[in-house]
Order: structure tokens, then sequence, then C-alpha cells
């Protein structure tokens, strides 16, 4: 018999409420909904519960930022090094986050640290080399692999392409 892993004494569950505007936040009505361990059947935690006032909330403060916020005034370079400073973080926290998402999804741990985390990181530092290709105009298609990733980013050219 196999029996799921006690993943939750194993992960520290983080903030439950709604991240607004950069700000952890109860919902406007105040109510919550349990997260079910779907291996176990076992509740995880309380998360906040958002509903309409919340998303439109939500939605005002998201617009704000991208009206009068740093990113849009931001160069495409310094963009780009934000991205890959996100893909670093998730990859300095790639067990954590892999252990939250399999006691979520119920998934294999492997396919959270194998695949999930992984494609993630990719694709994070696929977008924020794309501009400077573009700039550059090198090449970045999809039949470009992580290998052609790496030596496009040391010899500004893609394996694909040349």
């Amino acid at each position: 018999m196999v029996t799921a892993l006690k993943l939750e004494n194993q992960v520290k569950i983080g903030p439950t409420n709604l991240l607004i505007n950069n700000e952890w936040v109860e919902s406007v009505s105040g109510k919550r909904f349990e997260t079910i361990n779907p291996a176990t059947g076992e509740t995880i935690c309380s998360v906040a519960e958002a509903d309409a006032a919340d998303v439109d909330k939500a939605v005002r403060a998201a617009r704000a930022a991208f009206n009068n916020g740093e990113w849009r005034k931001m160069s495409v370079t310094r963009r780009g090094e934000l991205l890959y400073k996100l893909a670093d973080l998730i990859e300095q926290n790639k067990e954590e986050l892999a252990r939250l998402e399999t006691l979520d999804n119920g998934k294999p741990l492997s396919e959270s640290m194998n695949a999930d985390l992984p494609l993630v990181i990719i694709r994070l530092s696929k977008s924020s080399i794309r501009p400077r290709f573009r700039a550059n105009r090198a090449c970045l298609n999809s039949a470009c692999t992580v290998a052609s990733l790496v030596k496009a980013v040391s010899t500004n050219s893609c394996m694909a392409c040349g």
C-alpha cells in the first residue's frame, strides 16, 4: 500500500489572503474557503475568497500600476533583468515551491520539481531575452532548445537558424 507524504509538515504555508496592490488583504466579504489536499482529502488551510468587489479592487490597482507604475517606463533591458531575477528566485526556492505545488494539486513531487518549475524558469528566461534578441536582429524561434538559449545568450545567435 502506498501512502501520501505528509507534505504539510515539510512546507511553510504562507499568506492566505489576497494579494492586491502589493499588499496581503482579507477579502471584502471576509469569506474564506478551505483548500484541500487531493491526495489525502485533508484541509491544507483556509484561503480568502475573492468575489466581484475584490476583482474590481484588484483590476483598479493593476490599471493604476500599469498607467502610473515603473514597469511601463522601464527599459526593455531592465524588464529582462527583473524577469531573470524572478527566474533565479524560483530556481533558488524550487524545492519549496515544488512541494507547495504538489500539496495543492496532488501531483507527484517529481513532476512539480522536474517539469513544472523548470518550464516556468525557462519561460521567464526566454521572455526576458527575447527583446534583446529582437533589438540585435538575432532569432529566437520555437526550434530553439535550452541549449540553444545558452548558446544564443553567449554568442548572440540561434542554433536553429545560425
